[in-house]
């Protein structure tokens, strides 16, 4: 079966013709916000006109945000709110389409295709401009009453900063790409990128923002092996290519605060970018 795969970003739009759960054609275009969701349907059209083979037995999407019914009730960083994605692809494709939380699509792409293939419990972990996160339960997707794994809004500081959401204290102001640069501040970079380069040069002050930032993560580990229990904890995203300078304070966080005493297996994606396109993918199956 060969089907559209979409991971759609507030930069870019990546889009893969996926045929028995391998990815044989691909490509990259940039997010089109400024003209609203007209304008970004169009460039989600062009996406899957690019990649599109004959065909087509349908186009899975992921999509950071909250999805329900094929619906985008709201997305950080694309113009969309309540809006009917699935329906609009259909119109245009004429072919089923399913759409997903790209945190979600991550964790199914990894139980699926790569590092979490032989567990029944995981959790994914994806570090960005936010924090994602995800929740397999006995091989199953945890779904709550629909938004369940938004573990970038758990709580960890009563009274912090405040999160983007209204709320204080949520994760996601303490493990992100904001979080790293408040840590990396007065260095001369502009972004994770270039404070993880200058961690590889072997700055100082780069590698002390990482182990803070990898601090805060192990704080939300530990939460994550009392609720959950997992087999395995798998991290992706951007900032995860700096992992040898914040794990091992996550990992030694984690072991300091949580209650059990079997941790579960920390491990980086085996798929990188692809994770979340073959989750978008076997969403389809």
């Amino acid at each position: 079966m060969a089907v559209i795969a979409l991971d759609v970003g507030g930069t870019n739009i990546r889009a893969a013709l996926v045929s028995r759960n391998k990815i044989v054609r691909r490509a990259v275009s940039r997010t089109v916000t400024k003209r609203g969701s007209k304008g970004l349907l169009a460039a989600i059209r062009a996406a899957v006109i690019s990649v599109k083979g004959r065909g087509i037995e349908g186009i899975g999407v992921s999509i950071a945000g909250e999805i329900k019914g094929g619906i985008v009730l709201s997305s950080p960083n694309l113009p969309l709110k309540n809006y009917p994605l699935a329906a609009r692809l259909r119109q245009l494709f004429r072919v089923p389409v399913r759409i997903e939380n790209d945190a979600k699509c991550f964790l199914l792409g990894e139980q699926h295709h790569g590092i979490a293939r032989k567990t029944r419990h995981a959790v994914g972990i994806t570090l960005g401009t936010g924090l994602g996160g995800s929740v397999v339960s006995e091989g199953t997707l945890l779904r709550g009453r629909g938004q369940a794994g938004h573990l970038g809004h758990m709580i960890i500081s009563v009274d912090g900063r405040k999160c983007s959401c209204g709320s204080h204290g949520c994760l996601e102001e303490y493990v992100s790409a904001r979080a790293l640069m408040r840590y990396a501040h007065g260095l001369k970079a502009g972004n994770p990128e270039e404070v993880y380069r200058l961690a590889l040069r072997g700055n100082p002050k780069a590698r002390a923002a990482f182990r803070k930032f990898g601090h805060y993560l192990g704080i939300a580990m530990s939460n994550i092996v009392n609720l959950f229990d997992p087999d395995i904890i798998v991290v992706g995203g951007n900032i995860s290519k700096a992992w040898k300078f914040f794990l091992p304070k996550a990992r030694a966080t984690m072991k300091a605060l949580a209650w059990l005493d079997h941790l579960p297996a920390v491990r980086k994606s085996k798929l990188g970018d692809d994770a979340a396109l073959l989750g978008a993918a076997g969403l389809l199956a």
